[in-house]
């Protein structure tokens, strides 16, 4: 006892111990022998003779803080407010690809224009023109040879069932066929119609013509021809505008077919009115 000594890296004697082991804590004589501080993790430092060579670990650096993209920064969807969204896109090509912006833009025109249609066709809710014959008249249909010599007179009706537009008739072609074969044309006159109003159409073939009829068509020809009741097909080739108010729509070429039999005026039987289908080919309303 009473003597200094060291032993496994620990001090026992009398006095005070060593600098090496104060560390600036309290110093115990029964304390436990002082450890070496633990070593870092793996190849920071080594261990000799009960000392840390090397450097301790530094602290992590905290993680970088997400950032939340803005969703009103640069263009809008076409989604939001219709007006807003186009002004941002204007603003947002200076700094964004002006593709995206071309593209959104594009989108709101398109919903624009859509909206616009809707509201146009909620106010007029235009309608179909309908059509039907109400008077036809056949003195001659006789077929001598392939030399069709022919007298028919037809009035067809054509009903604008619209209350807010007007027709305007630019052109009206008619034509007159037996067994798919035309053997009479003619140009008739220009009108304009009213709203909601029914207006006739009267037309006159009057000729002879050549007609190529293969046995089937001769046979069928005959057929009627005894019966006294022809099947005749007319057909209306219109060139129409709509007109509300002073604006005017775009052009349209409908056809107005009309599948009719009609009595020889010698059978001494009368015509029926019939009804005739309306062919929208190349006609769109607005």
């Amino acid at each position: 006892m009473g003597a200094k000594g060291k032993l496994d890296g620990a001090y026992y004697g009398v006095g005070p111990p060593p600098q090496s082991h104060l560390n600036g804590s309290h110093y115990s004589p029964y304390a436990p022998p002082m450890q070496p501080p633990h070593p870092p993790y793996m190849g920071a430092g080594s261990m000799s003779n009960g000392a840390y060579h090397g450097t301790y670990p530094q602290q992590p650096p905290p993680p970088p803080r997400r950032q939340h993209r803005s969703t009103d920064d640069g263009c809008c969807c076409c989604c939001c407010g219709i007006c807003s969204c186009l002004f941002k896109c204007l603003c947002g090509c200076l700094f964004k690809s002006l593709c995206t912006c071309i593209c959104q833009i594009i989108c709101t025109l398109v919903v624009l224009a859509g909206i616009i249609l809707l509201i146009v066709w909620l106010i007029l809710r235009p309608n179909n023109i309908e059509s039907y014959t109400n008077d036809a008249s056949l003195t001659e249909f006789n077929l001598d040879g392939n030399t069709l010599r022919f007298n028919l007179a037809l009035n067809i009706s054509v009903h604008n069932p619209n209350s807010r537009v007007q027709i305007e008739y630019q052109s009206i072609e008619a034509e007159a066929l037996y067994w798919g074969q035309r053997f009479a044309t003619k140009e008739l006159e220009t009108f304009s119609q009213p709203v909601n109003s029914t207006s006739s159409i009267k037309t006159e073939f009057k000729g002879q013509n050549i007609v190529m009829l293969d046995d089937e068509g001769l046979s069928e020809y005959n057929e009627e021809k005894s019966s006294g009741m022809f099947s005749i097909d007319v057909r209306l080739h219109l060139h129409i505008q709509p007109k509300f108010l002073f604006i005017k729509g775009g052009s349209m070429r409908p056809s107005i077919h009309c599948n009719t039999k009609i009595p020889l005026s010698t059978s001494g039987k009368t015509y029926q009115s019939q009804n005739c289908d309306v062919v929208w080919l190349k006609a769109l309303w607005w």
